[in-house]
């Protein structure tokens, strides 16, 4: 079925993660397979394998300068980072990124296998091609200098410390022995260097001139390193590489060029290593992370500070209502259960209060306004009914025990709340997660009402990837492709995924449990489906990207959809849009508001 009907099974699986381990299971088999000749031909031309391409603002690769060498291969420029879309596709359109420089001078033209081996190695067998069995090169060198003295010296230190960069590579990740470089390099200065990149088959070149180049020596088993003076160690160093290394990427180059520019004590007191390089990335998000929780921490202990712990017969678990799922299009457009109209017009005043001092334009105002509940928009019919049946089925609302006379009320303990805030961050979760998601304990607090209502939908489809990770949605009803929505917004979704991040992290929200969508239509602006927050990227197009570019207009954007947050984060303890919600989204709100403001005064400061 997989082979025959790819894009429904992935319809099915509804993620290209779920779809890649069928994937995976097929890899594992592979040699089953190929032994029933008439499927693995169907297999070698069918659009069943997974390929990733790269969207990108930028469509021609960017001129090379020999003293910026890394500009090409910096994944940390927004400029250039693409959105990662997944699409079907034969094995004979795909190619595997064996050579990742070269990848990323024509990864916009390019489909690119997943970076797993196993799959790899899969796609090969069916017929997917390495890039570095694709690259062509013209490579044009000037005539010899006379005076080589100082490329004697250069030789000297690449074999040096070359032993030092093998030492970590078992003999299957090279091309060549070990030894093979002391016996057959030559490095030669030259007048010039100047090399023509194309890759066979494709209608794509790139004109570059470098200060290093190898050339095999015809008739000789040598190779010559070719340099100019002023030569960039990251041409030295990526020739090689590609030269050794089964498969070469920019870790590689940029580790082998800093074993060329440090001095041998310098790279023993640094315990300088390949396996540290390589998990750099892996390390700096488990550090993150490692701060998330400590912040955590930080906050459930000013929690204790402020009252006391909450006695394990205050703590209540909510209990998920019923749904209409005939009434919503959108996952978690929750229905408004609206407030009595005196708590409606205070929750009015505060907003309306809170979005002047942030600067919101009168129909950001109102939408935002319509989005927490004031009128309109969310409102949807039934509610009044639906709150009716609840209280009917569950009876009054709890009352406080009588007070005796004289005695004063006490208010709920401010490190209840505080708490409960905690837990709702806490219970995010990213979309498509295996792990059930569990509704936070949440302290009993005598402000707030005690019903909730669960009514997500589903009707969204996961399309693709930000660069910076961020998840892309978008309704199944869209009246354009998806890689065409992807190409007309690829700078507005970098900048509103990059935007959520930061202002998510100001509530300590995990990264994976944001999420952007996009419908044509409608009025959700956000939703919470289980724990996982979707923000409305249409909304962002109409009332802030024209503006967010300005000083202004970026903070008004962030303080906006940090209000946003706010509102769907207290979903996370009160599905419901009533009293309850509304206090929470409140207590939100005044709990980081100096977190954002300190946020909004550092940018402005900031341009």
């Amino acid at each position: 079925m997989l082979a025959t009907e790819p894009a429904r099974v992935l319809g099915i699986v509804q993620s290209p993660e779920k779809y890649l381990s069928l994937l995976r299971l097929l890899a594992m088999s592979r040699i089953d397979l190929s032994k029933d000749r008439g499927l693995w031909a169907q297999m070698r031309t069918s659009p069943f394998l997974l390929a990733t391409k790269e969207i990108s603002t930028n469509t021609e690769p960017k001129n090379r300068s020999s003293k910026n060498a890394a500009d090409l291969f910096d994944e940390d420029d927004d400029s250039n980072a693409g959105i990662k879309q997944w699409v079907l596709q034969p094995a004979s359109s795909i190619v595997v990124i064996d050579d990742y420089s070269t990848y990323q001078l024509f990864k916009g033209d390019l489909l690119a296998a997943p970076l797993e081996d196993v799959l790899e190695e899969f796609y090969i067998a069916l017929g997917s091609v390495a890039v570095s069995h694709l690259v062509e090169q013209k490579i044009s060198v000037g005539r010899p200098l006379d005076d080589q003295s100082a490329s004697m010296q250069i030789q000297k230190k690449i074999l040096e410390r070359s032993k030092v960069f093998l030492h970590s590579y078992p003999s299957d990740q090279l091309k060549r022995p070990k030894g093979w470089l002391e016996k057959h390099l030559v490095v030669e200065y030259v007048t010039h260097i100047s090399i023509k990149i194309s890759l066979r088959g494709y209608k794509m070149s790139y004109n570059s001139k470098q200060t290093a180049v190898l050339k095999s020596d015809k008739g000789t088993n040598n190779m010559t390193l070719h340099i100019t003076y002023g030569v960039d160690f990251y041409d030295i160093s990526q020739a090689l590489v590609r030269n050794i290394l089964k498969r070469p990427n920019n870790e590689a180059a940029t580790l082998f060029e800093s074993l060329l520019t440090s001095d041998l004590q310098g790279l023993k007191r640094r315990g300088f290593n390949v396996d540290r390089i390589l998990r750099a990335q892996a390390a700096q998000a488990r550090i993150a992370e490692d701060e998330r929780q400590r912040q955590l921490q930080i906050e459930e202990k000013r929690a204790k500070e402020r009252g006391e712990t909450p006695k394990q017969d205050q703590v209540v678990q909510e209990k998920s209502g019923y749904r209409d799922s005939d009434e919503v299009d959108m996952p978690g457009a929750f229905g408004n259960d609206s407030p009595s109209p005196v708590s409606q017009k205070k929750s009015r005043n505060i907003f309306s209060n809170l979005t002047r001092k942030l600067g919101f334009g009168d129909e950001a105002q109102e939408q935002l306004q319509h989005f927490l509940g004031g009128h309109g928009g969310h409102s949807r019919s039934g509610s009044d009914s639906k709150s009716t049946r609840q209280r009917s089925s569950s009876g009054e609302p709890p009352r406080s025990p009588p007070r005796k006379p004289g005695e004063i009320e006490k208010v709920s303990s401010p490190g209840a709340v505080q708490q409960n805030l905690v837990n709702a961050v806490q219970s995010s979760r990213a979309h498509n997660s295996s792990s059930v998601f569990t509704p936070p304990t949440v302290n009993q607090v005598k402000e707030q009402a005690t019903y909730c209502d669960t009514t997500p939908g589903q009707n969204i489809a996961h399309i693709g990837e930000a660069s910076n990770g961020m998840r892309i949605y978008t309704s199944r009803d869209m009246s354009v492709t998806n890689e065409v929505f992807l190409s007309q917004n690829v700078e507005a979704i970098q900048a509103f995924s990059k935007m959520l991040y930061d202002v998510g992290a100001i509530y300590d929200i995990p990264r994976y449990a944001l999420n952007l969508v996009y419908d044509e239509a409608g009025h959700t602006i956000a939703f919470n489906l289980n724990g996982s927050l979707f923000c409305n990227l249409r909304f962002f197009l109409q009332l802030h990207w024209s503006e967010y570019n300005t000083p202004a207009g970026g903070s008004v954007a962030e303080s906006w959809w940090w209000v946003v947050l706010a509102h769907e984060l207290a979903h996370n303890l009160v599905k419901e849009h009533s009293a309850n919600h509304s206090y929470y989204t409140e207590m939100f709100i005044a709990q980081y508001f100096e977190k954002m403001v300190k946020r909004t005064n550092s940018r402005l400061l900031q341009n």
